[in-house]
C-alpha cells in the first residue's frame, strides 16, 4: 500500500514538473 501512494506521490510532482 506505502508503495503505492508513493509512486502517485511521484507521478503528481511529475505531472507538476511537466505544467511548470
Amino acid at each position: 500500500m506505502d508503495k503505492v501512494v508513493r509512486q502517485e506521490s511521484v507521478d503528481e510532482i511529475h505531472l507538476g514538473n511537466a505544467v511548470i
